[in-house]
């Protein structure tokens, strides 16, 4: 599995969590959560350069949900022409997920299968 597809596995573990609605805009994956408006839970996920038409797709849907346009991306080295790219379209660093990645360690997925949602009642 690669940190991407981790990312993903996250993004979709969340699906009912925090994200009521995932969009796949096949270049894309937008999280939205009504309850939330911040960047952090309206983002879209991506793990390739965007072209403008790809990045006015994320603007345009996430401004028709009220959402500030947020783009999400693993920090590597294949991928800083993206944030050049979007630091050039007036997007600003918001935050960093520490995830601890380690070049050449698998992530070990052998437990993925325990996870499970569940449903509590909460008292106010």
């Amino acid at each position: 599995m690669t940190n991407f597809e981790f990312l993903q596995k996250y993004q979709q573990l969340q699906y009912s969590v925090m994200y009521d609605e995932i969009k796949d805009l096949d270049f894309a994956k937008v999280g939205y959560c009504k309850g939330d408006d911040s960047s952090f839970w309206n983002l879209a996920l991506v793990n390739k350069l965007l072209s403008e038409e790809e990045l006015t797709k994320i603007e345009d849907y996430l401004i028709s949900l009220k959402r500030k346009p947020s783009v999400y991306f693993e920090d590597r080295e294949d991928l800083q022409e993206l944030a050049s790219f979007l630091q050039s379209k007036n997007y600003k660093w918001d935050y960093a997920d520490s995830w601890m990645f380690y070049k050449d360690n698998p992530i070990d997925t052998s437990r993925f299968n325990q996870v499970r949602k569940v449903e509590t009642e909460r008292e106010s």
